[in-house]
């Protein structure tokens, strides 16, 4: 059975695939993965068995191979927080009608 920390950092790996066979890829993170785009998660340890590294290295890998990240306005709204909390990788707020329109 897949741990949190690998289950995290799947979507992370299928993007920056996707990436590299230069595809156009945009990840939008609802619910409760809005957190993965906090600035206070940054250190947050994600991977596969003992290879975890802090969800900051998965977050820049993502946006040095162009991948967009984008945080659900619905569920961030929820938090109640400023949108300086989220990591400067974020491409910014976005729902979900929108991201399907676009994908």
């Amino acid at each position: 059975m897949r741990s949190d920390a690998e289950r995290a950092a799947t979507p992370f790996v299928a993007a920056q695939a996707a990436a590299a066979l230069d595809l156009e890829v945009e990840l939008l993170f609802t619910a409760r993965s809005v957190h993965w785009l906090l600035a206070a998660q940054h250190e947050t340890p994600i991977g596969f068995g003992s290879e975890t590294v802090p969800l900051a290295t998965y977050l820049q890998a993502c946006a040095q191979a162009g991948v967009q990240m984008r945080a659900c306005s619905q569920a961030f709204a929820a938090l109640g927080l400023p949108r300086e909390a989220l990591v400067s990788q974020c491409s910014g707020l976005g729902g979900m009608v929108a991201f399907v329109e676009r994908t």
